[in-house]
């Protein structure tokens, strides 16, 4: 499924399958803002709980996203994406 090398970065040819996702966009953009909390996400994407966990999962698994305490924010690879969007 993911497409990660030995030295732990996600190959080029998996991020369009991943951004290509109905609603990873979404995610990644209203992260842009700063980091939020799960229900500010649920808010903001107006996705279905199930879906926006289930994205947030494959996000965080690929590297683009990291949550601390409460939160979930952008990495610098998230960041790139978001530019490259």
């Amino acid at each position: 499924m993911t497409e990660i090398a030995k030295d732990g970065n996600v190959s080029i040819g998996s991020i369009p399958k991943i951004t290509n996702k109905e609603g990873i966009g979404v995610i990644l953009c209203s992260l842009e803002d700063g980091p939020k909390r799960f229900t500010q996400l649920m808010v903001d994407t107006k996705l279905n709980p199930n879906i926006l966990d289930r994205h947030l999962n494959l996000l965080l698994e690929f590297g683009f996203v990291v949550k601390d305490k409460r939160s979930y924010r952008l990495t610098e690879s998230g960041t790139k994406i978001v530019c490259g969007l």
